[in-house]
């Protein structure tokens, strides 16, 4: 027995109660949309050979009008328009009844209907157009060849009724529709657990290249630890911590004196610029400025402040704090910051020439950038762990709806989800 014959019961209108994979279903509705095919085609059979003997009797017509002469005592104006209509009428006509004789094939309702619909609107065309004179010439010829031309109309019309689906070929339509957004489904979903799978791959490799790294980077720390390394790594700490503070104490006088200072800068012009750039960046500004400039800044500062003409609310604190970063703030205070600085980069350049120094370094570069793909790999994880535990509901209500509906044709789908999200 034939999977179709299996399928259809050998001839009952229903089908045998049947278990199908998910999988099989195709198959399943395919039997049955190749059954209501055969029958269509059963019905159109009729039709069919009425179609190729309108075409045989066309194709009569047809060469029977171009062989025809123009009659003498035909008016010499419409004679003209034959002359040169009817070539290219006839041309017109044989090249669509060519292309009918070729084109139409019974075994695809489907594409036979779309070939004569096809030709029937060029047919229309010609008609309209090299044969629109054409009857007043040769009357019983033209209405031969319409009147087969509405012949073809009709047979078209009575095939688009035969291919007309039925009710039961409507309810496997519906189910197939279902169908396929269900396949549509299932492959995002299969889609959605590929990429969970690729990203969590990755986060595994990477973990596992990041915590290579580490055991690495423990072992050059380690190195770096003992003999004349630590005892530079440590001179580079205090050198570093004291150059902190040197710039702690810059940036700290001056931020007590940033209000009066802006006001005095619009007092005294030829201060501003030097003003402008302490308040900017106070560290840089005084680093970079002339020691007697600043000095002399500071004291014009606080005497405008004395005399008032500089206003501001807490003056004698202003004053105390000018007197306080101008003892403070000294040319001294330069050369410690100059001196760190040198000794900072110096030793600097030493443990840049160290080996174990540069590798602790670039270590220490691609495990933070491997800890931040690991990040993004934790993010992507769970977004697509979440949409396809949600796609994944969505499938197995949806199924669950599909089966209820196909166990009204007899059938019962077995649709297991192995895959955990």
């Amino acid at each position: 027995m034939g999977f179709l014959d299996m399928l259809f019961g050998g001839g009952d209108d229903s089908p045998e109660e049947a278990e199908l994979e998910f999988s099989e279903v195709k198959g399943w509705l395919d039997g049955w949309f190749e059954r209501f095919n055969r029958e269509k085609v059963k019905k159109a059979r009729p039709v069919v050979e009425e179609v190729d003997r309108i075409i045989s009797g066309l194709e009569r017509d047809v060469q029977h009008l171009g062989s025809l002469k123009v009659a003498k005592n035909v008016d010499k104006r419409f004679a003209k328009v034959v002359r040169t209509n009817k070539p290219a009428y006839v041309e017109g006509m044989s090249r669509i009844v060519k292309a009918l004789k070729d084109g139409l094939d019974d075994s695809d309702l489907r594409s036979y209907s779309d070939v004569l619909e096809e030709n029937l609107e060029s047919i229309a065309k010609v008609n309209v157009g090299d044969g629109r004179y054409l009857g007043a010439v040769y009357p019983e010829e033209l209405q031969k060849i319409q009147t087969k031309c509405k012949q073809l109309l009709d047979s078209r019309d009575m095939l688009k009724e035969i291919m007309e689906p039925g009710e039961d070929e409507k309810e496997l339509i519906a189910v197939r529709e279902e169908y396929e957004g269900l396949s549509e489904d299932l492959e995002g979903l299969d889609g959605l657990r590929k990429s969970l799978e690729d990203s969590e791959n990755h986060l595994r490799e990477e973990t596992a290249h990041v915590g290579e790294m580490r055991e690495r980077l423990e072992e050059v720390v380690e190195r770096l630890g003992t003999g004349e390394v630590k005892a530079l790594r440590d001179g580079l700490g205090s050198a570093e911590k004291g150059l902190k503070g040197v710039e702690s104490l810059i940036h700290s006088s001056i931020a007590g004196l940033a209000r009066g200072l802006r006001k005095f800068s619009r007092h005294s012009l030829p201060d501003s610029k030097l003003v402008e750039r302490i308040l900017e960046d106070s560290v840089e500004g005084f680093l970079e400025s002339d020691i007697v400039e600043f000095q002399d800044m500071l004291g014009r500062f606080e005497t405008s402040v004395d005399e008032g003409k500089v206003r501001l609310k807490d003056r004698e604190k202003v004053l105390a704090r000018i007197k306080g970063v101008r003892e403070t703030l000294t040319a001294d205070v330069k050369e410690q910051h100059a001196k760190l600085n040198a000794e900072v980069r110096e030793m600097r350049s030493r443990l840049d020439a160290v080996d174990a120094f540069k590798e602790e370094r670039t270590l220490r570069e691609k495990i933070k950038s491997g800890e931040s793909r690991m990040e993004g790999f934790e993010e992507e994880i769970g977004r697509l762990g979440g949409e396809a535990e949600g796609k994944a509901e969505d499938v197995k209500e949806r199924m669950a709806s599909f089966a209820e509906e196909l166990r009204e044709h007899n059938v019962t789908i077995i649709y297991r989800d192995d895959k955990k999200t």
